[in-house]
């Protein structure tokens, strides 16, 4: 399940290429670290879906793969007041691979701080004049096995990066030939358009 045909409309472009080219131009004018090897997410918008309405793009050279997921918290969380939500920009080396069974899927595990924005406004959507916070909070990419399709993400996600199975399947067939640590930038799809 590859969805960059999907994708690329959405986010203006006719082909892979064109796509790699505009991600190319934004991190240069970021002042980000290009690998070719990488995640990127794309936060579609602000608003506090509890579903997977956002976008990664996983690349390891020429394979590119796209799956919808989310990057924000589930409704579980904001509502404990207890999420965060992580702020866009490019970590280096933020994942491994995870070792044990916890998701029964695998998935990445975090190895470097992030910075989230600790929103408990309840509004919404993000809040970015929220207070921020850096740390190392567990901030991983996974799914769960036998949540079934079009779960919301509910308690899947404090912080976390998630997809539905299927999704992740499609991911780690590029992830498992990437070498680790993995970088990942998070970009907000307006920004990005604008």
């Amino acid at each position: 399940m590859n969805g960059i045909d999907d994708l690329l409309p959405i986010l203006g472009f006719e082909n892979t290429s064109d796509l790699i080219a505009g991600l190319k131009a934004y991190f240069l004018q970021q002042q980000y670290v290009w690998k070719d090897e990488q995640i990127i997410g794309f936060r579609m918008d602000d608003t506090y879906t509890d579903t997977c309405s956002d976008w990664f793009v996983i690349m390891n050279g020429g394979n590119v793969v796209a799956v919808q997921g989310s990057t924000k918290p589930g409704s579980y969380w904001l509502n404990l007041k207890t999420g965060g939500t992580l702020k866009e920009g490019q970590i280096i080396g933020m994942w491994v691979v995870g070792k044990t069974d916890w998701s029964r899927l695998p998935y990445l595990q975090e190895v470097q701080p992030s910075t989230c924005y600790r929103d408990h406004s309840l509004l919404g959507t993000i809040d970015r004049a929220a207070p921020q916070a850096t740390g190392q909070w567990g901030c991983n990419f996974h799914s769960w096995a036998n949540i079934g399709e079009n779960q919301h993400v509910g308690n899947l996600s404090e912080m976390c990066m998630v997809t539905d199975p299927a999704e992740n399947t499609a991911a780690f067939a590029v992830i498992n030939t990437m070498t680790e640590p993995i970088n990942f930038t998070l970009i907000f799809a307006p920004a990005f358009l604008s």
